[in-house]
């Protein structure tokens, strides 16, 4: 997947987690593009933790996430 497309999709993915109710703003969405970076888009549960954890700041967000 090229560079720009994971862009798109992390931005989409954001606004679609705002849309449920998290707390995601530019800068997480920052971070989280920071942090797959630092991985192997091919690896599916890097990708996963990574966004996870830039993602998602309160507990009970978790499952909207998932």
């Amino acid at each position: 997947m090229a560079g720009d497309a994971v862009v798109r999709h992390v931005v989409v993915f954001g606004r679609v987690l705002r849309e449920a109710g998290l707390e995601v703003g530019p800068g997480r969405v920052a971070d989280a593009l920071r942090a797959l970076d630092s991985i192997e888009l091919d690896r599916h549960e890097d990708v996963y933790w990574a966004l996870r954890q830039t993602l998602v700041a309160r507990r009970e967000d978790l499952e909207s996430f998932d």
